[in-house]
């Protein structure tokens, strides 16, 4: 990777005629500015960012609208836009979540609250509001940023009908280098292939373009239905969590599972 010592100036101008302020004393020390295209329907841009002696961060690239450098430093690994994010399969597809899909989202939970409720953590008994789904949606693109975790909606091809979640949670880096999977679909969709589908995409987003080493998941043992969803997508079973998740004020078993990403 190359490095480069550039004099810093009071503003540094984009390619696209923004410009970010900058320390007028320092060196700017260009770490690395790459970029790697994987296309699954568009392409993912992996980016480093330019940083300064005083921790300033700056991010340029052409056609591209300038990050302020509050923004742009917060950006650990990647950058996604919606259309970048999006991942298709035969069926469904998915992509991470942006503020417009609020309303879409706050439906979807609210006509589940109770099919969600015999399985899940969580699911509050009171309806959804979309003021409280923006502001999760708000806290999920930052986790994206920060490498936390990928929150993304499961959309039908034909119409674009958003009809259930799925996302990698507790991504761990060094030498771990795994996730959680977790999903739901609409109940009224259950039963047509689109979790196994949706769950195939996750977990070759997950190995693919973040290098994960390991996905795990946890299914209450009666869940068979989604049990067979992992396990179509290359999950094997690894023993049972004895009462480890609290869901409806009880202490249920999970059944563990795993998959080892292939490329490693």
């Amino acid at each position: 990777m190359r490095a480069a010592l550039l004099k810093a100036r009071p503003k540094i101008h984009t390619a696209n005629n923004c410009s970010i302020e900058t320390p007028s004393n320092g060196l700017i020390i260009v770490l690395s500015l790459f970029f790697l295209e994987y296309t699954v329907s568009r392409s993912f841009i992996f980016r480093t960012v330019a940083k300064s002696q005083a921790d300033g961060y700056i991010y340029e690239e052409a056609g591209e609208p300038c990050l302020s450098k509050e923004t742009a430093g917060s950006v650990k690994r990647f950058q996604f836009r919606k259309e970048e994010s999006m991942i298709k399969g035969e069926h469904v597809y998915i992509r991470s979540f942006n503020p417009a899909d609020a309303e879409q989202l706050t439906a979807l939970l609210n006509k589940n609250r109770s099919f969600l409720q015999e399985t899940s953590t969580g699911q509050s008994n009171d309806e959804e509001s979309i003021k409280t789904q923006r502001k999760a949606i708000e806290k999920w693109i930052k986790n994206i940023e920060s490498d936390l975790e990928y929150n993304f909606g499961i959309f039908k091809r034909k119409g674009n009908e958003l009809i259930g979640k799925i996302g990698l949670f507790h991504v761990v880096r060094g030498p771990l280098q795994k996730a959680t999977l977790g999903y739901f679909l609409d109940e009224d969709h259950n039963g047509k292939g689109y979790t196994t589908e949706a769950g195939q995409l996750m977990v070759d987003y997950g190995f693919k373009t973040l290098h994960l080493h390991r996905i795990e998941a946890g299914v209450m043992p009666g869940n068979i239905g989604s049990l067979r969803v992992l396990e179509k997508s290359g999950f094997h079973k690894e023993g049972i969590a004895k009462k480890s998740v609290k869901i409806n004020g009880q202490w249920e078993d999970h059944q563990m599972l795993a998959v080892i990403n292939p490329y490693d």
